[in-house]
């Protein structure tokens, strides 16, 4: 009998972890879990969201260098006010009548059919080919053009200006790209 009281061990010399330091553990647990998943779904939305931005940024570059290839050789048509949301140009390099239009959040893009003079394009209610979309690109509202028109006496300036944003609300992230271009002088022998 003696041998038996050996073999038991006291309660208080075991090893071990009591139910409520149990239930504190994975208290603690779970709260730096649940702050370590919204950082990195943060992070996530945040990538998400700067690659779109990049995407778009491409997009409108590509589409700015066009229109400023374009109305570096060209004669500014119509641009009511300043600044503008649409820019009609005679384009020499080309011999063909351009509009360029920022509206609905996209820029647009509209030519004249082949074969049309300067002053057919200058006219009013002139039809054009269908708008072509150019690019995914989402410009928000304060997006414009800036033309300052040639004169005998200084070369005109066009400035295009573009608030590029990662969906079509525009709601924040936002980037801006610009551009300025010298315009061809009309008053000029070239």
């Amino acid at each position: 009998m003696d041998n038996r009281k050996k073999n038991i061990i006291p309660v208080s010399s075991k090893k071990g972890f009591s139910l409520i330091e149990l239930m504190v553990a994975m208290f603690v647990f779970s709260i730096v879990m649940t702050a370590t998943t919204g950082f990195f779904s943060s992070s996530a939305l945040s990538y998400r969201n700067a690659r779109e931005i990049q995407r778009n940024l491409e997009d409108a570059q590509f589409a700015m260098n066009l229109m400023a290839k374009s109305l570096r050789t060209s004669k500014i048509l119509s641009c009511e006010g300043s600044p503008c949301s649409t820019v009609r140009v005679y384009d020499y390099s080309q011999d063909k009548c351009i509009e360029y239009s920022l509206k609905n959040n996209l820029i647009y893009i509209q030519k004249a059919p082949e074969g049309t003079t300067e002053e057919e394009c200058e006219g009013e209610g002139y039809l054009m080919d269908p708008e072509e979309q150019m690019g995914a690109t989402f410009v928000s509202s304060r997006s414009s053009f800036y033309v300052i028109p040639s004169s005998p006496t200084q070369v005109g300036k066009a400035t295009i200006s573009l608030e590029i944003c990662s969906d079509a609300v525009c709601a924040k992230d936002k980037a801006r790209i610009q551009s300025s271009v010298s315009l061809r002088s009309e008053y000029q022998e070239i």
